[in-house]
């Protein structure tokens, strides 16, 4: 855990030092590909942050959930942070963009879907959400995207994963796949695992039975071990493809030794 509290110190500090040491006066200007990017990467940061929170609680509810998602984010940081960063980041973003216009057509669409989403938003009129949100019709904003982000819709369908750009690539577990990613162990070990929770399929997980006895069982340290593995795992290879991505070889080589001597230091404790 002090490891991960290093790394995760380190991390909240990254993003300060990217912005301040690559994009300045005499560099270039964030785009599409850098906000990507370092918005994934300050997610994952957050995640963690909130999986500290639940394990100095003794709370392991949710605990899998979010650990999945740190995996999540890892996969795609590293698809993210290599050579094909830019088309990458723009499919990215241009999915974001299709996944907002379909909730709009479905928000604003008259029948009982739309006035059921309506009714949980307190009831809003088709005309002042629509008014609100300057868009034109689905169809129109989908043909405006379609030409901003040519070169993205050039390589894949508007409907497919952001990441299958190849056509091949359709899935989490065919990413994972991938040789450049080469994550395939983990998703079969640990996210197969993970997702039990997501999907309420670990419901009973915490309660043990016996003949005419029922008990909670209360979480212990081992039951973290896992979690803060994979989290100090995948933060570590992120941060260091960061600074790596980025050319900041001194940081790079600064986090390298922190982890050596925080390791070293370990062993005689």
């Amino acid at each position: 855990m002090k490891l991960l509290k290093k790394t995760l110190k380190e991390s909240n500090s990254a993003l300060e030092k990217i912005l301040n040491n690559h994009f300045n006066k005499k560099n270039k200007e964030l785009n599409i590909s850098d906000v990507v990017t370092l918005a994934l990467f300050e997610d994952m940061v957050e995640k963690i942050e909130s999986l500290i929170v639940l394990i100095e609680l003794k709370k392991n509810a949710s605990m899998d959930t979010i650990s999945r998602s740190i995996l999540e984010n890892r996969v795609y940081l590293k698809l993210l942070l290599s050579k094909d960063n830019v088309i990458y980041s723009r499919s990215y973003f241009a999915a974001k963009k299709i996944d907002d216009l379909k909730m709009y057509y479905k928000i604003t669409t008259p029948g009982k879907l739309g006035n059921n989403i309506r009714e949980l938003l307190g009831n809003p009129s088709i005309e002042s959400i629509k008014e609100a949100s300057n868009y034109d019709s689905y169809e129109v904003e989908v043909q405006k995207l379609k030409r901003d982000f040519e070169d993205v819709f050039r390589l894949r369908e508007v409907k497919h994963a952001w990441y299958n750009l190849d056509g091949k690539t359709s899935t989490l577990e065919q990413l994972c796949n991938k040789k450049n990613i080469d994550m395939h162990a983990e998703y079969e070990l640990m996210y197969r695992l993970l997702s039990k929770e997501v999907h309420a399929k670990d419901a009973l997980s915490r309660w043990r039975f016996k003949e005419n006895e029922v008990s909670v069982v209360i979480a212990n340290k081992q039951d973290f071990d896992m979690h803060i593995s994979l989290a100090n795992t995948f933060l570590i290879e992120t941060l260091d493809s960061l600074y790596s991505f980025y050319n900041m070889d001194r940081e790079l080589k600064k986090f390298r030794t922190l982890l050596a001597l925080t390791a070293n230091y370990s062993k005689y404790k």
